[in-house]
């Protein structure tokens, strides 16, 4: 299934590379993906 937020994923997760803080944003991901995806945006940008 198509995951329309995955381009925004992935642009912050190469970002997060760059602050050293890749897998704790992953583990954000991976801790919301079973929820709603909004939430996922909202939970990212408040860190």
């Amino acid at each position: 299934m198509a995951n329309q937020f995955e381009p925004i994923i992935n642009e912050l997760k190469d970002k997060s590379d760059k602050d050293g803080s890749k897998k704790l944003l992953y583990q954000e991901y991976k801790n919301t993906q079973h929820h709603n995806l909004p939430h996922l945006g909202i939970s990212l940008w408040k860190n």
